[in-house]
């Protein structure tokens, strides 16, 4: 008893100093004493995660979940895992034992409307989202996911509503002002998305090149000269930095007549 807890102590220590695979190795000589140790696979799940092993990290989120029922972060992480996974059964599994926890958890409604939405259950994934957005009315997120459903439902007034909503309450989100944009294209309202698009980009920071593979070949390339302003600037200060900006684009929209790119 005293050792293994002796191992979780010192994996937490390790983490504390970012050595995440050192930790990973006292949390499993705790699970090697204890394989019913929920704590440590916890632990050893996130430490995983942190190290790039996501494989370790699946399985250990999903036994830490499975000996912790009443903790109702392990069971939205682990449920949150099985959306990424595609498998929504299960994911609105976790959504509703956390739910039995914690029925006013916004991150456990946000979670079981999506896993409704992928079961194809779309007036209860509504529903739920709707309810997360009783319990956190200025959370962003629950807003872009009711979006996302509220299309799939094809309720497209309620769907533009939603996203509109997101923007106001994160006016620099650029998720938030992305998905305006996606939805307006979705719609074929190109003048819109254009717009859009465009105050996507004025709200661009480095770091949001992830994002970028939902723009159009247009603001793709104003984008871009965003970025690389800021990057140089960042070069000539810190003279660290010799990452090079690189977008992946494997599918741009048209972007009308001539289909060249525009430089802002």
């Amino acid at each position: 008893e005293v050792a293994k807890k002796e191992f979780v102590a010192s994996g937490d220590s390790l983490v504390s100093q970012k050595k995440y695979g050192e930790a990973i190795i006292q949390y499993r000589n705790a699970v090697a004493i204890d394989p019913q140790f929920g704590e440590a696979r916890w632990k050893l799940a996130k430490a995983a995660e942190a190290n790039g092993d996501a494989q370790t990290a699946y399985r250990e989120y999903v036994r830490a979940a499975d000996l912790l029922p009443s903790n109702v972060e392990a069971q939205l992480k682990t449920g949150q895992v099985f959306m990424q996974t595609k498998q929504y059964a299960e994911a609105k599994a976790r959504a509703e034992i956390a739910l039995q926890h914690d029925p006013k958890n916004t991150a456990g409604l946000i979670l079981l409307g999506n896993a409704l939405a992928g079961l194809k259950d779309f007036n209860g994934a509504v529903s739920d989202l709707q309810e997360a957005v009783e319990a956190d009315p200025e959370r962003t997120l629950t807003y872009a996911n009711l979006g996302v459903v509220q299309m799939a439902k094809g309720d497209t007034k309620a769907a533009e509503s939603a996203f509109r909503r997101a923007v106001e309450l994160q006016p620099r989100s650029v998720e938030a002002r992305l998905s305006l944009a996606n939805f307006y294209w979705a719609g074929s309202r190109l003048s819109e998305a254009e717009v859009a698009e465009a105050d996507f980009v004025e709200h661009l920071q480095v770091g949001d090149q992830r994002i970028l593979l939902g723009l159009s070949r247009k603001r793709l390339a104003g984008a871009l000269d965003v970025l690389v302003g800021v990057r140089m600037a960042e070069r000539a200060q810190h003279r660290a930095d010799h990452q090079r900006i690189v977008v992946h684009h494997q599918h741009p929209r048209p972007v009308g007549r001539g289909g060249h790119r525009r430089r802002r």
